[in-house]
């Protein structure tokens, strides 16, 4: 699965950090997308930010949701196993989480998401 990455994108002195993480089908992501997004069809993943630190329990980043119908389509085309693109698109998600965004910014998210998949995710051979 997918190494511990928060350490290497979250510096933090103490405390934990918490995502929760949501596996839906492709209606209800469809539903998600229209909600928050104003775009009618499914999408792979989304991020909701929270970044609410709870004294003694550390810090919540917020929610991932998943599509595993996307996720088990997106697989098959790129030819990676099921477990290899859930990887991608948790980190594309814990991503999001901490800020970053490829629709506005100029590829900075993009950068180090491709940085982040050669030191956390097998086969090294992903390519965004």
């Amino acid at each position: 699965m997918l190494r511990p990455a928060a350490p290497l994108l979250v510096r933090k002195e103490t405390g934990q950090i918490e995502v929760g993480i949501v596996f839906l089908n492709a209606r209800q992501m469809q539903w998600y997308n229209k909600m928050y997004r104003n775009k009618d069809y499914p999408t792979d993943v989304l991020s909701f930010p929270v970044t609410e630190s709870v004294p003694g329990e550390g810090l919540y980043l917020g929610d991932i949701l998943i599509s595993m119908q996307n996720t088990a389509e997106q697989a098959s085309e790129k030819g990676h196993s099921l477990g290899t693109e859930l990887q991608i698109l948790l980190l594309h998600g814990l991503i999001h989480l901490l800020g970053y965004d490829h629709e506005t910014d100029s590829g900075e998210m993009d950068r180090l998401e491709r940085r982040l998949r050669q030191h956390l995710i097998r086969p090294r051979s992903l390519t965004l």
